[in-house]
């Protein structure tokens, strides 16, 4: 499948913007302190897990279903996934704790062992680190949201100015194919009634109505055009307008 620019540039945007993240623990710390392991693998599991929250709103749930209009769904599934993160968040913690007292003997593993049990215990307890995890995930879904939302309110808007673009230059076509014929005409009559009169002025005159059908069938359809030429073409459509009045 073929990546379009504006795929790529949003890739390498996701990509620093996570890189920026993953660095800002060390980015922003004080000077006087420094991580153990054990910390550094509890942020970085908080943002893993952030991470994989954020992209399952992101790149599934969001375009399968909200842009399907499916609201209901999308919010319970942005619900079952900050819960199921959440979860997965606490067990990883809990094991790399308990790996990481039960190696070190920081803790008796025993008492380490009876606190997990105590906690699972009181799983839904308020003050338990799930619930900041679990609306932690809510709020990052709704960012994610957010964004998509925005992406395709301009991506929306983009393709309505490219239509409506398309639109007034397909009704200036039909304009053109239907006034510059009946110009054509009229002018050649008025031009044909000037020969024995005023030849010198029907030769002028032949040649501003070519100068002018020139730019109408081949200049008029560039995507930009000089100032100069819309002042000539200004210019001969007077002076082809002056010799209708003169006829008359």
């Amino acid at each position: 499948m073929k990546i379009s620019k504006k795929q790529a540039t949003n890739g390498v945007i996701h990509i620093l913007l996570w890189v920026a993240v993953f660095l800002f623990p060390f980015l922003f710390k004080p000077q006087d302190v420094t991580f153990s392991t054990h910390q550094l693998i509890g942020i970085y599991l908080n943002l893993i897990f952030t991470l994989i929250v954020f992209y399952v709103s992101y790149s599934l749930i969001i375009p399968v279903f909200f842009y399907r209009k499916k609201i209901t769904l999308t919010i319970l599934l942005v619900i079952v996934a900050s819960f199921a993160g959440s979860l997965m968040l606490g067990k990883a913690k809990e094991t790399v704790h308990a790996h990481y007292y039960q190696n070190t003997s920081q803790l008796p593993f025993q008492e380490l062992r009876g606190r997990r049990m105590m906690a699972n215990r009181s799983l839904f307890h308020p003050q338990r680190p799930f619930f900041d995890a679990f609306f932690f995930y809510l709020l990052v879904s709704g960012a994610a949201l957010s964004i998509r939302a925005t992406q395709k309110w301009i991506h929306e808007e983009h393709d309505r100015k490219a239509l409506e673009a398309d639109k007034a230059s397909l009704e200036l076509a039909w304009l053109k194919n239907q006034v510059s014929p009946h110009f054509f005409f009229n002018t050649l009559n008025n031009i044909y009634s000037l020969i024995e009169s005023n030849p010198e002025f029907a030769q002028q005159a032949v040649h501003m109505l070519s100068k002018l059908m020139r730019y109408l069938l081949y200049e008029s359809n560039a995507p930009a055009i000089s100032l100069s030429k819309e002042v000539v073409f200004i210019e001969n459509y007077i002076g082809l307008m002056k010799l209708k009045l003169s006829d008359k």
